[in-house]
């Protein structure tokens, strides 16, 4: 015998072979599906800073009256507007913990003395909610 005669495969290495291609195959497409199924880097969703700036009003009452908000750089500048009164101007120090705003009245008597916190949440990009730990949301539209 030389290596030129064939010499036929019996049933069980025909089935070995068979199984070895099998997996095989299986292998190659599960390592093609990793490959092309790795996540691609995504920025990071925008803070609640970055989120916040820019300026903000709140319409109240039946009567006109509106608050508004400018937030930038650590500074908040509220406006109250109260048809047939004054503007009232009112300056915050603001910093953001999480989903946590607190302001800081910068015109009161004693530092720190008038502190609010809220919740803030988003239900759309240019609508923002400020739910105050006293209970009371407002609810902001961007300008």
């Amino acid at each position: 015998m030389n290596q030129y005669d064939l010499q036929k495969l019996t049933a069980e290495e025909t089935r070995l072979l068979r199984k070895i291609a099998v997996g095989l195959i299986a292998f190659i497409l599960l390592m093609a599906a990793i490959a092309f199924s790795s996540c691609a880097e995504k920025e990071a969703p925008p803070t609640l800073e970055e989120r916040l700036h820019g300026a903000w009003i709140r319409t109240w009452q039946p009567y006109g009256s509106t608050n508004t908000y400018s937030f930038n750089g650590g500074l908040c500048t509220e406006h109250s507007i109260i048809p047939s009164q004054p503007v009232q101007a009112y300056f915050w120090q603001y910093y953001c913990n999480g989903d946590t705003l607190t302001l800081v009245n910068l015109a009161s008597a004693e530092p720190f003395s008038d502190i609010r916190r809220a919740v803030v949440s988003f239900p759309t990009d240019s609508t923002c909610i400020l739910g105050w730990l006293d209970g009371v949301d407002y609810q902001l539209k961007r300008l």
